[in-house]
């Protein structure tokens, strides 16, 4: 039986043109990974009420590629 591949993206910020992108990816089935703006929450709880998971720095953002 393969095993089959889990697909991870990662967003840093979640402007007008990431947010609408995040979004999209979170809803196809990828396992999404978002940290954003302490100030703008709203696009954070946004993704995340969609699945997506936050991370605290853009460093932890860029790690989950190796999960």
């Amino acid at each position: 039986m393969a095993q089959q591949e889990v697909k991870r993206v990662g967003f840093i910020e979640l402007g007008d043109i990431g947010l609408p992108m995040a979004k999209r990816v979170v809803t196809s089935g990828f396992e999404t990974t978002v940290c954003g703006h302490v100030i703008r929450r709203k696009p954070v709880e946004e993704t995340k009420s969609l699945g997506a998971r936050e991370s605290k720095t853009p460093k932890e953002v860029a790690g989950q590629g190796g999960k």
